[in-house]
């Protein structure tokens, strides 16, 4: 979910059964009827949205597989947003993972900013620092990185 937008309770409950099925190589048609074939309920303009999420996202995770931690990450992977960002440079993620207590965090979506380019490493530092400070989800001591977007303010 990129920054500064609200999904209803439909898209959320969608997403990741549209990720799957993404992944899994089924089109966007396939998926929905399947979906719809399992008692979910979605707008069919609201699922092929999700589905465009899906596949940008997978675009994103491509360009950044090749990065090592040394690489600066280069400005063409940063869209450009009319959202006034308190820094030059944003990486929206989510996460999956699981607090000192054992809770299991499902999904929570944050972003990481910066105000000069970094390189990969500098941004998964600056990503593991957001994470283990966020108050509203403390101890946080082990999480996947799933969704991942650039952005960067419009000149």
């Amino acid at each position: 979910m990129p920054i500064g937008e609200i999904w209803t309770q439909s898209q959320r409950m969608a997403w990741q059964y549209v990720r799957d099925s993404w992944l899994q190589g089924l089109s966007a048609t396939e998926a929905l009827e399947a979906y719809r074939a399992g008692g979910g309920e979605i707008r069919t303009s609201w699922w092929y949205e999700l589905y465009h999420r899906a596949e940008s996202a997978a675009e994103t995770w491509e360009k950044v597989a090749y990065l090592k931690p040394e690489d600066t990450v280069p400005e063409s992977y940063f869209e450009p947003v009319d959202i006034n960002f308190s820094k030059r440079y944003v990486i929206n993620f989510s996460i999956r993972g699981v607090t000192e207590t054992g809770e299991v965090v499902t999904e929570m979506y944050r972003y990481a900013q910066s105000n000069k380019r970094l390189t990969w490493g500098e941004w998964l530092n600056t990503i593991n620092e957001a994470i283990t400070k966020d108050p509203t989800k403390p101890g946080i001591v082990k999480y996947e990185l799933r969704d991942l977007a650039f952005y960067t303010k419009s000149a």
